[in-house]
């Protein structure tokens, strides 16, 4: 199991990885495991819960949520199906959240506790059951912070003046730090934000770029990572410096996702024209290793997001 965020360090060497109606597991090598055998409908996003196990949603209406056993592939359905049309799910410990939504559900499928928030979608949840949520439309909305008990923290709602919106990706450290990337203003310059535990002391990256940022991770020792949709993988210090820029070889070659370890390998998901494939890059942004997913360019691929660390 892949893991930048979890209580008990690395522990187990397992990456997930969604393919059309499959999730593909994979060592820190890029050794092939095993597979789900076909689920009922597109996977979308999968999750790792304290166990070990995936937690993955469903890219069709009135589709379930499954949990994924580790090593084996086994798939349970556990809860109800999404309402929207594009999950992801979220994980901390036994509890889970549907990025595309305002709900919490207990590792049974049971839900546990909804938001009354309009507009807005779960983005990011931190170790003690916070929630950050923000929208992923053009609308300009705040980013807001809510306790478990659905109690508003803070809002972060713009900066020098530039509107903060198209939420794409959030992450929450161990110290509470958010990363997110986006866009701000009315130009729409595709922006990487680091706020503190308070919302505060914003770090906002604006390298030149003609695409939109699409994921994020960090490692720990700061270093924010953060992908392209089309082409770029990016790597900067934890003052906002590029430290590298590596092309995945084609404007065409999409990154669906990344995911970091605290050491600061990255592993990178490609929709490319001839195949899905799956890389593993070092600290320095040599590529270490390729492995091809799925030989169907165009279905729904993604690594595995990180619970956060308690």
């Amino acid at each position: 199991m892949l893991i930048l965020q979890r209580k008990n360090g690395i522990g187990d060497d397992y990456i997930y990885v969604t393919d059309g109606p499959y999730v593909k597991q994979y060592d820190y090598d890029l050794n092939f495991i095993v597979s789900t055998g076909v689920l009922p409908g597109q996977t979308f996003n999968v999750q790792v819960d304290k166990n070990g196990d995936g937690i993955v949603t469903l890219n069709d209406f009135g589709d379930t949520t499954y949990r994924i056993e580790k090593g084996t592939g086994i798939h349970t359905a556990i809860g109800p199906g999404q309402v929207k049309h594009v999950p992801g799910s979220l994980v901390v410990d036994d509890t889970f959240y549907y990025s595309g939504d305002t709900r919490r559900f207990l590792s049974n499928g049971a839900l546990d506790y909804e938001w009354d928030i309009i507009d807005d979608d779960v983005r990011g949840v931190y170790a003690d059951g916070s929630v950050a949520f923000a929208s992923d439309n053009a609308g300009s909305e705040p980013i807001r912070k809510y306790n478990a008990s659905g109690v508003l923290q803070w809002e972060f709602i713009d900066y020098m003046g530039d509107n903060w919106h198209n939420s794409r990706d959030m992450r929450t450290d161990a110290a509470g730090n958010l990363y997110a990337v986006g866009r701000l203003g009315i130009s729409n310059t595709p922006t990487i934000l680091r706020l503190d535990v308070n919302g505060a002391n914003p770090l906002v990256i604006q390298p030149p770029s003609s695409s939109w940022f699409r994921s994020i991770g960090y490692d720990s020792s700061g270093n924010i990572y953060a992908s392209e949709r089309d082409e770029y993988l990016y790597k900067f210090n934890s003052s906002g410096v590029l430290q590298w820029k590596i092309s995945m070889g084609l404007s065409t070659d999409d990154i669906e996702s990344i995911a970091v370890l605290p050491s600061g390998f990255v592993f990178v998901l490609v929709d490319s024209v001839a195949n899905d494939n799956l890389r593993k890059y070092s600290t320095d942004g040599d590529l270490l290793k390729t492995v091809v997913v799925a030989i169907s360019a165009g279905q729904d691929i993604g690594i595995k997001e990180f619970p956060v660390t308690t």
